[in-house]
């Protein structure tokens, strides 16, 4: 990975760019439907821009951009070299804020992401749309928990059909849905 950083000289307005790649001599993985696959060796390559800004003393307005291109190396058949289940791209915009009432701190963020194509079948024949998923997250800190907090996190997605697909084999795909809300309340606890 290689990239450039920076920000403004009172931090209000920070930037980042990198590209970057990985490969793998074995990669494997388990499909949608349990079965073993083995992709041997693959490379993905990828572009990441991010950047946020300061907006009053405790609140940040932020928004990045991936982008990969995510190959398997030595494909069984010639131009079926895609790495299912990879998005292209996503794309997010956001806030992220603290709140202090007297003693006690209140973490809240709101992500929307767009969630770029990806492919189903190595031989991109089969891909799926794109779609948003929103998170929103509140969590409550008081001194005398000594960092522990309670949370609260809640995802809404755009489509229900679209988070997982999978090949299984024939022309035939089916996906893994997901409810359109998903809730999760939990304890954060430093160790």
């Amino acid at each position: 990975e290689i990239g450039l950083q920076g920000r403004d000289g009172q931090g209000r307005h920070r930037w980042r760019v990198s590209v970057w790649e990985t490969r793998q001599d074995n990669e494997a993985d388990v499909n949608l439907f349990g079965v073993f696959q083995s992709f041997k060796a693959t490379r993905r390559r990828g572009v990441d821009v991010e950047g946020d800004v300061l907006v009053g003393t405790a609140t940040r307005l932020f928004a990045n951009y991936s982008h990969v291109d995510a190959r398997i190396g030595n494909p069984v058949v010639a131009g079926a070299d895609r790495i299912p289940n990879v998005p292209e791209w996503i794309a997010s915009v956001g806030a992220a804020s603290i709140v202090t009432a007297g003693s006690n701190r209140l973490d809240l963020s709101l992500t929307s992401s767009l969630v770029g194509p990806q492919s189903i079948t190595s031989d991109d024949a089969l891909r799926t749309r794109v779609f948003n998923r929103t998170t929103a997250r509140i969590a409550l800190t008081r001194p005398s928990w000594q960092g522990t907090s309670v949370f609260v996190n809640a995802v809404r997605y755009s489509r229900q059909f679209d988070e997982y697909a999978g090949d299984f084999g024939g022309g035939l795909v089916a996906v893994a849905p997901v409810p359109r809300w998903r809730f999760a309340v939990g304890l954060q606890m430093p160790l």
